[in-house]
């Protein structure tokens, strides 16, 4: 097994982060199943998101979407078309979502992917 030392900058970052993971392990459970119902409940139910991509989205310390990315590389012209189409109905469904019990102090990630149909979150 390989070990690494940390560098003394690595060190205080973790010991500064170490709260923020603690708090989200705690949470990550209720936000992924909250996330997982809502957006089942607003995106898959009309029938209209037919997105196959992976994505990460990336929430501000507010709970506002910041930035919503594929986790597969796209080449194709038709795909990024599609991706855009996909982005734009996710944008605009967390602009009605509200998730008031998560009080992160930093941004945090979560990947959201299609399975059988349905949405799942996690992160």
């Amino acid at each position: 097994m390989i070990t690494m030392k940390l560098s003394p900058k690595e060190i205080a970052y973790n010991k500064k982060m170490k709260p923020y993971r603690i708090y989200f392990d705690s949470i990550k459970a209720k936000l992924n199943a909250y996330l997982t119902d809502t957006l089942n409940r607003t995106l898959v139910t009309d029938g209209t998101f037919k997105c196959s991509n992976d994505f990460n989205l990336l929430f501000s310390k507010n709970n506002k979407l910041l930035k919503v990315e594929s986790i597969e590389k796209i080449d194709d012209k038709e795909d990024r078309i599609l991706f855009s189409e996909c982005r734009k109905k996710i944008i605009a469904t967390f602009k009605s979502i509200h998730f008031n019990f998560v009080h992160s102090q930093v941004n945090y990630w979560r990947k959201m992917h299609l399975s059988n149909g349905k949405i799942v979150v996690s992160d």
